[in-house]
């Protein structure tokens, strides 16, 4: 538990986030002379310490908002994780035996992909940003997050087997040092040729958990008076705490011909995390996809309607019903340009702005209301991450954060310019449409796609040979 919190320390955040693969070479180093249920206790503690300390920031930063409930439901939610992980290599050894460090990155990668699906989809703790900052990172235009994740575990698999040089895993550097040298080679990006501006309105959540308020549309709009005409403004999620009627588009136009708009859409009785793309030649609206659990959506509320009753009220909260989930998936077209637009914690879904590349965006904008979040390290997290989406689609990022972090992103997942969080301002930055498409943005998740079949082709050529020194002396104790 103690070296799964010194990871969960280090992990993305910090510039010693590359040291992860050391410490679970630390931890892998028994998996092959340990049996399955041992294995399933070591990583199941070490993964208890690392989530603990990686997302020690949620409670923090919630149980001032709601309350000790936070903290209880913390508590209920690391153990799932950590599950997750101890159950995928406790299976992995038990299918595999001794030859379990060959195929635990190629099962580590399945059960990354499978987390990122279903009801509870939550990718906080995908290994592949460790590389984040990092000439390896680069190479997530090729396969991914998931390719970075891949990387990851093989490198920690074979320091695992040190001294020892495993044939089968020594081809790990080999491709570690092509990264490199891929991420070190020049590029060229091209310089920003167009104008963003980026409102940061820092509407504190404890006034907008009390119930929206005009003040902060004219927060929003007192801060884009004097944007630059030939600049798109762009405002964060729900900045505005009404849906955009004729009247306020044409009052939004008066004040500038280009906008990118958060902002809430009804279509009767059903409500929408939307944002609005509008200009002098029209409207449309992209409608958020992918729901936080537990906060925009509550998973299986229909069926345990009295504990969603007690959560709530113990959070001092009135009966909360879920927004509708959007189901089209099309940049938004502005001034000539399309947007691949899609709202905060959507940011950790590398298909989705795949999809949005594919469809023909050429510039990426995320919108996002971290505030929730607190000072703490979680909204740092949540931008980290998202700027593996700019090198996995190789375009500009443009990031508006109710109080940030907001930011502009160049195509190798750069921050170019940003504001301090907290502050309320507007941040002037430039970026260029870009198009073409990446080996990730052609081919997505091969990566996964070639994990499932490696797992199948050894589990089809496992032979005794495999088993770990303990297993054969105890299928063959006179010998």
């Amino acid at each position: 538990m103690l070296l799964g919190a010194g990871t969960g320390l280090l992990f993305l955040t910090t510039k010693l986030s590359w040291l992860t693969p050391v410490l679970l070479g630390v931890l892998f180093s028994q998996l092959p002379n340990t049996p399955s249920k041992g294995v399933f206790v070591r990583v199941f503690w070490f993964a208890v310490g690392f989530f603990t300390l990686h997302l020690w920031w949620l409670p923090a930063s919630l149980g001032a908002l709601f309350g000790p409930i936070s903290y209880l439901l913390f508590a209920l939610m690391v153990p799932i994780l950590a599950g997750m992980w101890a159950f995928t290599a406790a299976l992995t050894r038990l299918l595999y035996g001794g030859n379990v460090l060959l195929a635990l990155p190629f099962s580590w990668v399945v059960m990354e992909h499978l987390r990122s699906l279903g009801v509870f989809q939550f990718t906080w703790g995908t290994l592949g940003y460790l590389w984040v900052g990092s000439p390896v990172a680069q190479v997530a235009d090729v396969g991914g997050v998931y390719l970075l994740s891949l990387l990851g575990m093989l490198l920690a698999c074979f320091l695992a087997q040190l001294p020892r040089i495993s044939p089968v895993l020594f081809f790990t550097l080999p491709l570690l040092g092509a990264a490199v040298v891929a991420g070190l080679a020049p590029t060229s990006t091209p310089p920003g040729a167009l104008k963003a501006a980026l409102v940061q309105g820092s509407i504190p959540p404890e006034q907008k958990a009390r119930g929206r308020q005009q003040d902060e549309l004219s927060t929003y709009l007192s801060l884009s008076q004097g944007v630059p005409d030939d600049a798109l403004v762009v405002w964060p999620e729900t900045a505005s705490p009404v849906a955009l009627d004729e009247k306020r588009k044409a009052e939004l136009l008066h004040i500038n011909p280009r906008w990118l708009v958060g902002a809430p859409r009804w279509d009767g009785d059903r409500s929408f995390n939307s944002v609005t793309g509008l200009s002098a030649s029209g409207s449309a609206a992209y409608d958020k996809r992918i729901l936080v659990p537990f906060g925009e959506r509550f998973p299986l509320q229909d069926q345990l309607p009295e504990m969603y009753r007690w959560v709530f009220s113990s959070m001092g909260l009135p009966e909360l019903r879920g927004v509708t989930p959007g189901t089209v998936q099309t940049p938004l077209e502005v001034g000539g340009v399309r947007y691949g637009t899609y709202i905060c914690y959507e940011s950790t879904f590398p298909d989705l702005t795949r999809q949005l590349v594919k469809k023909g965006a050429q510039v990426l904008v995320n919108v996002s209301n971290d505030s929730w979040f607190g000072q703490g390290l979680g909204a740092r997290q949540h931008f980290l991450m998202g700027t593996v989406r700019a090198i996995e689609t190789r375009r500009y990022l443009l990031r508006a954060g109710n109080d940030g972090i907001t930011a502009v992103v160049g195509p190798e997942g750069e921050t170019l310019t940003s504001l301090p969080r907290g502050v309320r301002g507007v941040l002037l930055g430039k970026y260029t449409p870009m198009d073409g498409e990446t080996l990730y943005v052609k081919y997505g998740n091969w990566v996964v796609g070639l994990s499932w079949l490696v797992l199948l082709a050894l589990l089809a050529h496992r032979s005794p040979w495999q088993t770990s020194p303990k297993d054969r002396l105890k299928s063959h104790p006179q010998g």
